[in-house]
């Protein structure tokens, strides 16, 4: 079901036509067009291998993806990622 909830806003972003700075970041996370976002899976996948147990996940514009996460420590983290590559931007603890 997270999965599903987690596809969907993936698809939200993708389908968004605008691409602006994401407030919170400040700048772009993302420059590709739509073919340059990750797979849920593969996304999914990164944020594991990275040591990431994903909460939720919000899709902000320009291609950012803001994340509730637990990190290896247990510490419970939100990240901003590229939604383009995985890799973390900004992480507020």
């Amino acid at each position: 079901m997270r999965k599903l909830a987690i596809l969907a806003s993936l698809a939200a972003l993708v389908g968004a036509s605008g691409f602006a700075n994401a407030e919170s970041v400040g700048r772009r996370c993302a420059i590709s067009g739509d073919s340059g976002y990750l797979t849920v899976d593969a996304f999914l996948a990164k944020m594991i291998d990275q040591g990431y147990k994903v909460r939720h996940l919000e899709t902000k514009r320009g291609g950012c993806g803001k994340i509730n996460t637990v990190d290896r420590s247990g510490q419970e983290a939100e990240l901003f990622v590229d939604l383009t590559s995985g890799d973390a931007v900004k992480r507020n603890d």
